[in-house]
């Protein structure tokens, strides 16, 4: 097969296509990559391992590449899939052009019916942890277990919100700014330089799978309208459905999401287990993905022992 075929098969449910795709040769675990196309989206996913299944969710302006380390690290005892969000990484914008909450948790929604999937825990990192508790609401019981990275559950911006939002919501809407934007990330002292004002040290190989992303207008755009189109003020609502079936792993030098954030929403809901990771930043994934991994692990099979 020439590098641009495609092969084909059926998802679980015989109605959505899955084909081998043209994800780019160096894109990370490129050989776990599908194309699931549903009706809502066309997503770039990716699968492997064997186990129980598990669902990762990245975050706001990330895509599968954050998970180059932790995948594979993974998939030794799990099934694992993770997306592409719409409009991120190598799935595209969306024809309706929506970035909202609800909007990514139905997608989500979609996607395991398609594969004929049922996670047994969702991790999210940042804002993929909104969706995952939004994404586990629609999935009922026995609801998966919420594993949240850094997770983002206050409006973003938190006490700034108030100017972020309309800040990112006026940026949207000129798209020139997200080409000034996608320009910079061919700076590779940029974007080493925003990577470390999440709290991390990058090495060479995060800060190439950054400006990769960030120098991608389309990208670059699909966050500025997913942080535009976000409302998390209700998110309160579902923590106090799942608050039983939630962990949330801090990454105690995060400057993205202060790690206080966790420790209040930990006091406001005692059910909540709480981990804090020293050493690590916002991106405590990809900066040690082997603790993250271990954490993972320990926190799935604590929830199987019914712990």
């Amino acid at each position: 097969m020439t590098a641009g075929q495609t092969s084909m098969a059926l998802a679980g449910d015989g109605t959505h296509p899955i084909e081998r795709c043209d994800i780019p040769a160096d894109w990370p675990n490129r050989e776990a990559s599908r194309r699931v196309v549903l009706p809502r989206a066309n997503l770039h996913v990716q699968r492997t391992g064997n186990g129980e299944p598990i669902l990762l969710l990245h975050g706001t302006g990330s895509a599968t590449h954050t998970w180059r380390r932790l995948l594979p690290a993974l998939a030794g005892n799990f099934d694992v899939i993770a997306p592409d969000l719409p409009g991120h990484g190598c799935s595209p914008v969306p024809a309706s052009g929506s970035m909202a909450l609800e909007y990514m948790a139905d997608t989500m929604m979609e996607l395991l019916r398609a594969l004929d999937v049922r996670p047994v825990a969702i991790i999210g990192h940042s804002a993929g942890a909104a969706i995952a508790l939004k994404l586990a609401r629609r999935l009922g019981q026995p609801t998966p277990r919420i594993l949240a990275i850094n997770g983002a559950f206050e409006p973003f911006g938190g006490r700034l919100s108030a100017v972020f939002a309309p800040l990112a919501r006026a940026m949207a809407a000129l798209p020139l700014l997200a080409g000034v934007a996608s320009r910079r990330a061919h700076d590779r002292a940029v974007v080493r330089r925003l990577l470390a004002g999440t709290g991390g040290v990058p090495d060479e190989v995060t800060v190439d799978d950054y400006c990769r992303v960030l120098a991608n207008e389309r990208h670059v755009r699909a966050t500025l309208c997913m942080m535009a189109q976000w409302d998390l003020s209700d998110l309160s609502q579902d923590l106090d459905a799942l608050a039983r079936g939630c962990d949330l792993l801090v990454g105690a030098n995060d400057r993205a999401i202060p790690p206080d954030q966790a420790y209040r929403i930990r006091d406001r809901y005692p059910a909540i287990r709480l981990t804090e990771l020293g050493g690590v930043g916002h991106l405590a994934h990809e900066e040690d993905p082997g603790r993250c991994a271990d954490w993972i692990r320990t926190v799935i099979a604590k929830n199987g022992d019914g712990n």
